[in-house]
């Protein structure tokens, strides 16, 4: 099992080898590469410019970080910004422990959800996801990593 931390808020505040750094930091070695403005933006065609992906695989290579899965947005149709502010994993009404529990006993971590699944993609991926609070989240981010690796991995 891969987890991955979505760069969504970070690629929004900084340029990418310093998003890729901060996640390597962390201890997280795989990136879930959500909607970002050089690469591949909200509601639009994915650019990605020679120079960006250059810049990109430099980043990577010299962190270790790998992309563990790529998201394109065509249309967003939820609430408003101040709506999708979130509190952090344990702090709101989300029974993450629940949630564990279920992931645990389909052994989520250990294959995929079918014996004869192809291995598109290769292992089943876990994601952390924060889309407010970027001032936390050098506390959050590693919380979640470890507790994530705990629930999952540490069995």
């Amino acid at each position: 099992m891969k987890i991955a931390f979505d760069v969504d808020v970070l690629a929004k505040q900084m340029p990418i080898k310093d998003y890729v750094r901060k996640v390597a930091d962390w201890g997280c070695k795989y990136i879930e590469q959500s909607p970002h403005p050089r690469i591949n933006p909200f509601y639009k065609h994915p650019l990605f410019s020679k120079e960006c992906e250059e810049e990109y695989r430099k980043a990577l290579k010299e962190t270790g970080v790998e992309i563990s899965s790529f998201i394109v947005v065509y249309r967003w149709s939820g609430p408003t910004e101040e709506q999708r502010q979130h509190a952090a994993m344990g702090e709101g009404e989300v029974d993450f422990d629940g949630i564990f529990e279920t992931l645990r006993e389909m052994d989520f971590a250990g294959k995929q959800l079918r014996p004869d699944a192809p291995k598109v993609g290769g292992d089943n991926i876990i994601c952390v996801s924060y889309f407010g609070f970027p001032e936390k989240m050098d506390r959050q981010a590693p919380e979640v990593l470890e507790r994530m690796q705990g629930e999952l991995l540490d069995q």
